[in-house]
């Protein structure tokens, strides 16, 4: 727990929070901010791999299947990996993106067997 001191120029009611503290404070955002952009890296590369699915052929894709199902996969787990460090947003942004990643290999399932 953060210490907190109280600033004692006739106004007793404000809180300080001391350098130290607030340093600490920036490094949970700093985390929030690098694991987002983590996500949205995996996310870029997930919208490539979905474009491709839609672009080609199910003969096409059937030659890359495996490839395929793998790197989703491994997205989805890299995904599962992060920890969120209960911050909502980051939690928030992960599920859609693992949500999105499945998606993806249902709709590469389906092309597949059409």
């Amino acid at each position: 727990m953060s210490a907190i001191n109280l600033i004692n120029d006739n106004k007793p009611d404000e809180l300080q929070i001391p350098d130290d503290d607030r340093k600490n404070e920036n490094k949970g955002d700093d985390y929030e901010s690098d694991i987002i952009d983590k996500i949205l890296e995996i996310r870029s590369k997930i919208e490539k791999i979905e474009a491709d699915i839609k672009s080609k052929s199910s003969e096409a894709l059937k030659a890359e299947c495996k490839i395929i199902e793998e790197t989703l996969l491994q997205y989805i787990i890299k995904l599962d990996n992060i920890d969120t460090k209960s911050i909502d947003k980051v939690r928030d942004l992960r599920k859609k993106t693992i949500l999105y990643t499945q998606d993806c290999l249902n709709m590469f399932d389906t092309k597949l067997h059409s």
